[in-house]
């Protein structure tokens, strides 16, 4: 997953860096630098827009999580300004040529014949680049599409040179190089600008941009007309994490919690009980986390418990008891009301999410000693333990005395050179294996049930469909990517997350496409799918709504984005 860089820095080094020195150099020494100076007169007017609209362009990027869903935080926005900016510079241009030509001055601006040649050079890697953006899919998307401007300059550039040259136009024309250097900029904005318009087919009601940096890792949590969503956040040298409550209607933030920049990142999904939210902190490297408890209507922190490790796990609520994993650890099992130490199941390392059915909860342990168990919920104490060769990283999913784990080795998106995975039915009384399902790479997330069938998705890009009684494969589904989140099933349909950028709805029964959702294709940026969607319906009854945590890579920038999509279940392959 490629990461973000610092491009759109790089582009203002012209101005900020070089243009400067180069002045003052060519002022003090100017028989060493007056050929600074001479370059500078020739080329400052493209150099200034490029410098600012590199600006403009990077300030966008920072701060475009503010605009809180208004038309000046889209990517269409910042390409109408920049074209504005180029069409400003080539105007002026024009101008201050005209103006100097009718001097003695106007020989300055006349490009040398080395010009021609590096732009056609440019050109063509530039060309280059664009197809092999073409041909991989991703032309659309950072970084390929913020350089289509500088390519329709260069190419814009080649052109007119290439026609002064055939056509044998007077010297004085090539002056004007400059200008067709903008202009083409201008018409390289306006065609960024356009290809960056969603697709119009999208049944996007909303979506919530998080004002910093981030990715979501969680399941929202929609709960009557609000939605509540927890991000890992990056700001700079700083890390920190945050829980959002929205507006279900519109997707406008009504509170945010994160304990004054305090709170650790998250990766816990928020649980909700009697109107208060509960939510953990903290990513795999972190230690000194905390549960917390929030109050639903407004995000003051009622309680917030303790723990030596990271709370990776989303909390599971019942009979008055907050239970939940917290690496290192263990397993804790805390007051709902008041936040206080019921027991704890220590030795072991949790980071998934526990299963209740009853009074035993089902938990995994991921590193150290590899292994699943059930815990009596009132005291704590083992009722079996059943040891596992690789890590038990997927939350357990439990229903008519079968308990499933998914196991596995690896990261969540890396695998090792020697994968291994599976899908595991255990007795949920005695802690027998009934059967198990081996798969190429890591099983990472809670499968989920439908009548006979199971469902759970793999690193290796397959989504797979078994019987509950004897593990038979129905069928498989391969994505082409990772499918580290949990699917969800609803009507006979299942909805799929790909690490990759989609969002597939298959036929549960069958396994047949129906339809998807490219994130990617929408947002015109490097998606990267880790968290579970939520599904509700709508108070209109106008069908189910889906709503899909996200983390989009584009320029300098990762934006925490929350989608909320009107599901065409409807519609056929």
């Amino acid at each position: 997953m490629p990461e973000p860089s610092l491009t759109s820095l790089l582009a203002v080094i012209p101005t900020l860096v070089l243009a400067g020195p180069a002045m003052i150099l060519a002022a003090l020494c100017p028989v060493v630098f007056a050929g600074l100076a001479l370059w500078w007169r020739r080329w400052g007017v493209f150099l200034g827009v490029v410098s600012v609209n590199s600006s403009l362009y990077l300030a966008h990027a920072w701060f475009r999580g503010n605009a809180d869903g208004a038309w000046w935080g889209t990517v269409q926005a910042i390409y109408v300004l920049l074209a504005f900016v180029s069409c400003i510079g080539a105007i002026v241009c024009f101008w201050r040529v005209r103006r100097m030509l009718r001097s003695d001055s106007g020989a300055a601006l006349t490009p040398g014949r080395v010009l021609l040649p590096v732009l056609a050079t440019a050109s063509m890697i530039g060309l280059s680049a664009a197809l092999y953006g073409l041909i991989e899919g991703a032309i659309l998307r950072w970084p390929w599409r913020e350089g289509l401007p500088l390519l329709a300059a260069a190419l814009g550039g080649t052109f007119y040179l290439l026609c002064v040259g055939f056509f044998r136009r007077a010297p004085e024309v090539r002056a004007r190089t400059e200008v067709a250097l903008l202009v083409a900029l201008a018409l390289g904005c306006v065609l960024s600008g356009v290809i960056s318009i969603p697709p119009a087919d999208v049944q996007i009601v909303w979506t919530f941009e998080a004002p910093d940096r981030g990715l979501i890792y969680s399941t929202p949590r929609v709960d009557g007309d609000q939605i509540f969503v927890s991000v890992a956040h990056t700001a700079g040298l700083k890390q920190f994490g945050a829980v959002y409550c929205l507006d279900r209607n519109t997707g406008k933030r009504i509170w945010t919690f994160n304990r004054a920049g305090k709170m650790k990142q998250i990766l816990s999904s928020p649980a909700l009980d009697s109107g208060r939210l509960y939510v953990g902190e903290g990513l795999h490297e972190d230690t000194d986390c905390g549960m917390y408890c929030l109050d639903a209507s407004t995000g003051q922190e009622i309680w917030r418990f303790a723990t030596k490790s990271h709370v990776e796990s989303s909390p599971r609520v019942a009979d008055g008891c907050v239970f939940f994993g917290a690496g290192d650890d263990g397993v804790y099992c805390v007051d709902a009301a008041t936040g206080s130490l019921r027991w704890n199941f220590p030795g072991l390392h949790v980071d998934a999410t526990p299963a209740l059915a009853g009074n035993r909860l089902y938990a995994g342990s991921a590193y150290g000693k590899p292994e699943m168990l059930c815990l009596d919920t009132a005291t704590g104490r083992p009722l079996w333990r059943t040891p596992s060769d690789v890590s038990v990283f997927g939350s357990p999913t439990v229903a008519d005395n079968q308990v499933f784990f998914g196991v596995g080795n690896g990261k969540l998106t890396r695998s090792v050179p020697n994968p291994a995975g599976r899908l595991a039915c255990l007795d949920a009384t005695t802690g027998a294996e009934l059967w198990r399902f081996e798969v190429p790479d890591a099983v990472l997330a809670a499968p989920a049930l439908a009548g006979d069938l199971v469902y759970f998705g793999s690193r290796d890009g397959y989504c797979y469909c078994l019987t509950r009684r004897d593990g038979r494969e129905q069928w498989k589904k391969d994505f082409g990517s990772p499918v580290v989140a949990a699917p969800l099933i609803s009507d006979n349909h299942l909805f799929a997350v790909v690490f990759g950028g989609t969002l597939h709805c298959l036929d549960a029964r069958s396994g047949a496409a129906l339809w998807h959702f490219d994130v990617g294709k929408h947002s015109r940026t490097t998606p990267q799918l880790v968290s579970s969607p939520a599904l509700a319906h709508s108070a209109d009854d106008t069908g189910p709504q889906l709503y899909l945590g996200t983390g989009l890579y584009y320029s300098i920038n990762i934006a925490a984005v929350v989608y909320r999509l009107k599901a065409p279940v409807s519609r056929g392959p």
